[in-house]
């Protein structure tokens, strides 16, 4: 039987696998997504070719593909291997087949820009990590005295490794442009992962943006900042293909034009992009509302208060700090009972990362949704964001510093009370929130680290 989206992800990660399948559900779509031992886990890639395997065995009228994963077994792995030439060609091959087979489905994809630096596993590695940013952003502020000495803290082999990848998923990028020229892929999303603006990336961006023109594909594929929100924009592109109106709003309108923290281009540029690719479009008029929060929470609470009076539907975006939502916001929210309220939260990890979610949110205001579902994702939303990202995570990393990229070292007996203890901190949150019949029912940490955690959210 037909599905109505086949799914593989970026990883296995929540954000990656499950958030996706949870939007999904809120708007009555059936999605499917290979069983987690093949998807790889943290330093462990997916496996490649059973998943290509696996893939091309299902039917369904909707496919939203990871070429991350698809061609080198996700994320992490994109950054940290150099794959077999085989595993790539039949990654590729496997999109073309999936086609032939299924002419009249549609085949979304997404690949990332490689991120600026290495990957953080472990003490070492971030120091690592921050040679390796240290040098590029002297290479590439032309201060090349300083470059030559910090070039001297990375092993060589680092640097070597490092130019491949990048020549290597430069090289797959270009490749899935030409599928979509193709007509093997129907619509691509090339996100940049952690950047700074001038870096190694920007003529890359530009050499792929050429070729993007030159082959009449600006209504295809579209190149901003993000990574990880790119499954969760793509299933509510499918869900909702028309084009739709939001108001665009915010506290403070200057922020608009600055550059976001790991990210290379002004916020308005990601937006805009963002924006496009989902098929929405400005209307001051509209009763769905995108609500920026950038710096003043007062004001935030106050605007989002009106708006809420009018009955307008509410999306809040909290950028006033990245990873994590702003306290004072949340409390002021708290106070004028305005939470519980909102259509959706969102404040993880980048700018662009966060606006995705907050996208995907605002694409189902205007459909048939199971409520029940969109209640639990903007619970879940808000325990994970706010209250593990900016508050819990900073506990749980001062408690346990030399174990925040392996969380294997902490016993059974610890874990347990951890878990108790998050659950419990986690549903006093929501009753003082205003949340009545739902709740947190399981907590974890799905790689092992504190960077990350699975929050299970269920209504009564």
């Amino acid at each position: 039987m037909s599905k109505d989206i086949v799914l593989v992800p970026l990883d296995s990660r929540p954000v990656n696998s499950d958030i996706p399948k949870l939007i999904c559900a809120a708007a009555g779509l059936e999605c499917e997504i290979p069983d987690q031992d093949i998807l790889g886990k943290y330093m462990t890639p997916g496996n490649c070719d059973k998943i290509a395997d696996w893939l091309l065995k299902k039917s369904a009228e909707n496919y939203v593909l990871s070429l991350d994963m698809l061609l080198y077994g996700g994320l992490v792995a994109s950054r940290g291997s150099i794959s077999n030439p085989y595993s790539l060609q039949k990654g590729f091959s496997a999109i073309s087949e999936l086609k032939k087979k299924n002419p009249n489905s549609k085949i979304l994809c997404f690949s990332t820009i490689r991120r600026l630096s290495t990957t953080v596993y472990s003490e070492e590695s971030m120091t690592e990590w921050q040679n390796m940013n240290c040098y590029l952003k002297a290479f590439y502020s032309h201060d090349l005295e300083m470059a030559a000495v910090l070039k001297k803290k990375i092993k060589p082999d680092v640097i070597q490794q490092y130019d491949l990848l990048r020549k290597r998923n430069f090289e797959n990028n270009i490749k899935a442009i030409e599928l979509v020229s193709k007509g093997s892929i129907d619509f691509l999303l090339l996100p940049q992962e952690d950047c700074f603006p001038n870096g190694p990336q920007t003529q890359e961006q530009l050499t792929m943006s050429e070729k993007i023109l030159s082959l009449g594909l600006s209504e295809k594929v579209f190149l901003h900042n993000g990574a990880d929100e790119a499954a969760q924009e793509l299933v509510s592109k499918v869900a909702n293909p028309r084009e739709k109106k939001i108001s665009v709003l915010c506290d403070c309108p200057s922020k608009l034009n600055e550059i976001m923290e790991f990210e290379d281009r002004p916020f308005q540029t990601n937006l805009f992009s963002h924006m496009k690719a989902l098929n929405f479009i400005q209307d001051y008029d509209s009763q769905t509302i995108l609500y920026i929060a950038f710096a003043e929470p007062q004001t935030c609470v106050r605007h989002i208060k009106t708006a809420l009076a009018y009955g307008k539907k509410v999306i809040l975006l909290d950028l006033i700090a990245p990873n994590g939502g702003c306290k004072e916001l949340i409390s002021e929210m708290i106070r004028s009972d305005l939470l519980r309220q909102l259509c959706g939260y969102s404040a993880w990890n980048t700018a662009s990362n966060s606006l995705g979610t907050a996208l995907a949110f605002c694409a189902l205001t205007d459909m048939k949704i199971n409520r029940k579902r969109i209640s639990e994702l903007l619970v879940r939303n808000l325990v994970d964001d706010f209250l593990y990202q900016r508050i819990y995570r900073q506990v749980l990393d001062e408690r346990f510093k030399k174990d925040i990229h392996n969380m294997q070292a902490v016993d059974k007996k610890t874990r347990e009370d951890i878990k108790k203890e998050f659950v419990s901190c986690a549903n006093k949150f929501l009753t003082e929130s205003g949340f009545r019949g739902v709740q947190i029912t399981d907590f974890c940490f799905p790689w092992e680290r504190t960077f990350e955690c699975s929050v299970t959210c269920s209504s009564q």
